[in-house]
């Protein structure tokens, strides 16, 4: 997959005028799609939880600047 990166605004830590990369639709309930973009450390974040996610049981370091593995439990 391209990853083509720009820079704008991260909608996760609402980092502005950083490379952002689009990620998909995000959709709200009251106001339609919009596009979800992320900055390299927010994206990193969102990995660490794809891969928690599809590990079952492991926990994910809560800082989104640091984490970008996700760890074991008791590890």
């Amino acid at each position: 997959m391209e990853r083509t990166w720009t820079v704008g605004l991260c909608w996760r830590c609402e980092d502005g005028g950083v490379p952002v990369l689009w990620l998909g639709p995000v959709q709200s309930a009251e106001a339609g799609d919009a596009p979800f973009f992320c900055c390299a450390p927010c994206v990193r974040r969102l990995e660490a939880l794809v891969i928690a996610h599809n590990r079952h049981s492991v926990v994910v370091d809560d800082n989104p600047v640091t984490s970008t593995l996700a760890r074991p439990n008791g590890a």
